[in-house]
């Protein structure tokens, strides 16, 4: 029934691990890599856009052209300021932990035993994200730590997820069984009766 979003929790889970382990070991050269990485496939993204926005003859189209030139120039400031990526991955953790916060909301509505493991560590990735993007004066060090920090809550919030759907499953799979075997008895009752 959950297949789909279990595959989801597990991938999201795994991925997130690893990549706040990786801004939680190596914290100084994780802003400066992805900054050079990222800034590369966008002026990569403005070349490509440039040759391939070109009409035959006609030259290039002028939306291809703002396209190139603006995917370039957003290149160039990533590779020469990367603390703008902190800051964009910051708000990526501020936006996972929200939205932590709202499926825990959610897990206590239907009454799943752990919502407040969800709350709690979708509160805590949540403060961990707005601190990251309201603190441009702290160090792309001490940013990269904490975005470690709240990939890491982001993963065990995954897996928590992923326990608490397991369990869904079980009660709505007994619920199935219960209604089932009363079906089953109430024909046997007509089947008798006739």
């Amino acid at each position: 029934m959950f297949k789909r979003t279990k595959t989801n929790l597990i991938l999201h889970g795994i991925i997130m691990l690893a990549v706040g382990l990786i801004c939680f070991l190596t914290p100084q050269g994780t802003l400066n890599t992805l900054a050079w990485v990222l800034g590369v496939l966008f002026i990569l993204g403005g070349v490509l856009t440039f040759f391939l926005g070109r009409r035959g003859n006609e030259g290039i189209s002028p939306l291809h052209l703002i396209a190139a030139i603006l995917m370039a120039a957003v290149g160039i400031i990533i590779i020469v300021r990367p603390n703008i990526i902190a800051i964009l991955v910051g708000l990526v953790i501020l936006l996972e932990g929200i939205d932590f916060t709202l499926l825990a909301v959610r897990f206590r509505r239907a009454d799943v035993k752990y919502w407040w493991l969800l709350l709690g560590l979708g509160i805590l990735v949540t403060l961990l994200g707005l601190w990251a993007v309201l603190s441009p004066w702290v160090g792309a060090t001490v940013l990269s730590i904490i975005i470690g920090i709240g990939c890491l809550c982001v993963s065990i919030d995954c897996f928590a997820a992923l326990i608490s759907i397991g369990r869904v499953e079980n009660f709505l799979h007994g619920v199935k069984h219960t209604v089932t075997t009363s079906s089953e008895f109430q024909e046997a009752e007509v089947v008798e009766t006739k």
